[in-house]
């Protein structure tokens, strides 16, 4: 990156002072990250099996740049940078009951249980020169720290969801060789509301050679709260100039001019079939799959303003228009299908030796 110059009426400065040979940004940071996962399992004296557990994760980055300046500052500008940094948490907590009964002759394995999470994701400000609008930003200068812009009062703050969950699963042999399960699932979000999600399996076995077995069943993933809060702006080359870009909220008024919204939760449904065989040594199985996943989340094509555009939002005060030139944020963008099949086949050689195969064809 070669050095950058700036005049005001009452005065000349040159990078050239501070970095006679240019400047390069370098960029590092700090990390801490640990969890810790607490349990007990045991069985109630009339037959109820327990499993209690609790967990919990922290995962912090700070960030650090130098080398570099805030060209807005001019000579006032310090070459090094803490532009501010994330913190991930997640707790975690589950109470699982299960039981095994006699329905009408028929053994009836029951499980049912309780989940409680919560997330938090955090963005941490940065020193105030990393973020600082200088008096040179008039002179068209990029705000922040060169290479890597800090984090700024109108982007920091702590964004969680906690959610509650109860489940239940069954299964049921009707005879020998038929069983049946069901699973529900009902869970409510603080930021989605609550959804149920379900799955019915049946497995049949014909004979000793071969059995069949199928699933149905619906899925519901939320997007996390970093996917809905993140900002992260660089200064890079492009088109032949310098120019910062970078991911912002999706509800951040610059998203919302170019089509950003409010995430919402992805949700499948999903259907299996297959056959399981036992042909003397050789243990086989195939399975074809079917999967339908609707408002897939993923990142937004590189949008760009316009003269007209960046100046009204300026005019409106949105922070950060004047000097975003290039921008991208998540948003649910698809629906997809895929289908395939998969054959896993095993054969021992020895006692401590097996022969696997395994084969996938996946069509989306």
């Amino acid at each position: 990156m070669t050095h950058e110059q700036a005049q005001s009426s009452d005065e000349c400065f040159s990078y050239t002072e501070m970095f006679p040979g240019g400047f390069t940004p370098r960029f590092g940071g700090e990390l801490e990250d640990y969890s810790a996962v607490f349990g007990v399992r045991g069985e109630f004296a009339n037959g109820i099996g327990y499993d209690v557990s609790a967990s919990t994760g922290h995962n912090e980055v700070d960030f650090l740049i130098y080398n570099t300046v805030n060209a807005t500052l001019g000579p006032d500008s310090p070459t090094r940078f803490s532009p501010g940094g994330y913190i991930q948490e997640e707790t975690n907590f589950n109470i699982d009951l299960t039981k095994s009964i006699e329905l009408a002759g028929m053994p009836l394995f029951m499980a049912t249980g309780f989940e409680w999470r919560e997330e938090e994701f955090e963005v941490k400000q940065g020193d105030t020169a990393s973020w600082q609008v200088g008096d040179l930003a008039e002179q068209g200068f990029l705000i922040g720290s060169n290479g890597f812009s800090g984090f700024g009062p109108e982007v920091v703050g702590t964004f969680d969801r906690d959610n509650i969950a109860l489940y239940s699963d069954f299964e049921l042999e009707v005879f020998d060789d038929l069983r049946l399960g069901a699973a529900l699932r009902w869970e409510d979000f603080s930021d989605f509301g609550d959804t149920s999600n379900y799955k019915l399996s049946a497995h049949y076995t014909i004979n000793d050679i071969i059995a069949l077995r199928s699933t149905i069943s619906t899925g519901f993933r939320a997007p996390t709260p970093g996917q809905s809060n993140i900002t992260n702006v660089t200064t890079a080359y492009t088109n032949g100039a310098l120019a910062n870009r970078g991911t912002i909220p999706p509800t951040n008024p610059i998203a919302v001019l170019k089509g950003g919204e409010q995430l919402q939760p992805e949700e499948s449904q999903s259907f299996t079939i297959g056959a399981i065989v036992a042909a003397g040594d050789w243990d086989i199985t195939l399975d074809f799959f079917h999967i339908e996943v609707t408002d897939r989340i993923t990142q937004s094509a590189n949008q760009e303003l316009t003269d007209d555009e960046r100046d009204q939002l300026v005019q409106d005060g949105i922070s950060g228009a004047d000097s975003l030139e290039y921008f991208r944020f998540y948003t649910n963008d698809f629906d997809t299908k895929t289908q395939g099949v998969d054959l896993v086949a095993t054969y021992p050689l020895g006692d401590a030796t097996d022969f696997n195969l395994a084969f996938n064809w996946t069509e989306n």
